[in-house]
C-alpha cells in the first residue's frame, strides 16, 4: 500500500482487503496485514482502518519519519516488523569511515537493528543476510539489546555530527516544503543530502538519489534536477533555506554522470 490509490484499490469494495478477510473467516489465514514504501500519511491511514494485524514499514535511525505510524500500530497491538535496515537503513554493512567511528562501540550495522528492536512498538527486523555469517554477526549483536541507553547515545552522536557537519544547510524532515509544483520529493532530496554531505555515506545517497523516476510508486518524486528554482517551496521552511539551492547542489554531487562509450572524446 505506496500511496492512496492503492489504498483504494486494496480497500474498494469487493478488492484485496474483502477477500483476504473472507480466506481469515474461513480459517485459510490466521493474520492480514501489508507492507508499504509510501508516504507517513498513507500508512496511517491503513492502520486506522482498523482492519490489519500487522505492517511492514521503513524506520531507521537515518530516516525516523514513520515512528507516529509505529506508535498507531502499537496502540492497535499490531505487529510491526522493520523492512530492510541493512540495505534502505543506509547500506550500513558498508559505512563511511565516518559513520564507523562514530558508531561505537557497536558496528553501524548492529546498531540499526538494536535501534529498531528497542523502539516500543517494533517486533521484527528483517535481517536480509546473504551468507550465514551475515546472519552470525547480527545475532551475537543481541546482547546488547537491553543497553537502551548507549544504543541511543551512539545514535545522538552520529545524528549530532551530521547536524553539526551540515550547520545552516541542515534539513529537519519536517515535510513543510510539500508539496512541490514540479512533483519533486523535496524531503527525500535533501535527506540524502544529509546523508552524503552529513556523514559521508555518498554511495547509499547516490544510489537512491539516481532510482528517482525509476521505480514508480516504490520511490516516487520527479529527478531533482526539474527544479525551476519557482521559490513557493521557501517561505514554507521554518528553517529558512534555501531550498532550490540545496537541490540544485543535491543533483551536483549525487546526478549518476553518463559513462563513456569507447571512441568518444
Amino acid at each position: 500500500v505506496n500511496n492512496q490509490d492503492l489504498f483504494e484499490r486494496a480497500f474498494e469494495r469487493g478488492g484485496a482487503m474483502d477477500v483476504a478477510e473472507g480466506l481469515k473467516s474461513e480459517g485459510l489465514v490466521r493474520q492480514v496485514g501489508f507492507s508499504t514504501h509510501g508516504d507517513l500519511e498513507t500508512i496511517l491511514r491503513t492502520i486506522h482502518t482498523g482492519r490489519m494485524d500487522c505492517v511492514m514499514l521503513h524506520y531507521y535511525f537515518l530516516m525516523p519519519r514513520n515512528l507516529p505510524a509505529v506508535q498507531a500500530a502499537a496502540e492497535r497491538n499490531m505487529g510491526v516488523s522493520i523492512i530492510s535496515p541493512a540495505d534502505k537503513g543506509g547500506q550500513l554493512y558498508r559505512p563511511s569511515p565516518f559513520v564507523r567511528d562514530l558508531a561505537q562501540p557497536y558496528s553501524p550495522l548492529v546498531l540499526s537493528d538494536l535501534f529498531c528492536l528497542t523502539t516500543p512498538g517494533v517486533h521484527t527486523v528483517n535481517i536480509g543476510a546473504r551468507r550465514l555469517s551475515d546472519l552470525d554477526k547480527r545475532l551475537a549483536g543481541l546482547e546488547h539489546l537491553d543497553d537502551f541507553a548507549g544504543i541511543r547515545e551512539s545514535v545522538s552522536r552520529i545524528l549530532g555530527r551530521m547536524r553539526e557537519n551540515l550547520g545552516q544547510t541542515f534539513c529537519t524532515g519536517c515535510y513543510e516544503c510539500e508539496p512541490c509544483p514540479e512533483g519533486l520529493h523535496i524531503p527525500e532530496t535533501l535527506r540524502l543530502r544529509n546523508l552524503a554531505v552529513g556523514l559521508g555515506l555518498t554511495e547509499f545517497a547516490r544510489w537512491r538519489f539516481n532510482m528517482f523516476e525509476q521505480a514508480d510508486h516504490w520511490f516516487p518524486g520527479r529527478k531533482p534536477d526539474a527544479c525551476t528554482r519557482c521559490e513557493e517551496c521557501l517561505p514554507r521552511c521554518p528553517e529558512n533555506l534555501d531550498i532550490p539551492e540545496l537541490v540544485h547542489d543535491t543533483v551536483a554531487r549525487l546526478k549518476a554522470q553518463p559513462s563513456r562509450r569507447l571512441g568518444q572524446h
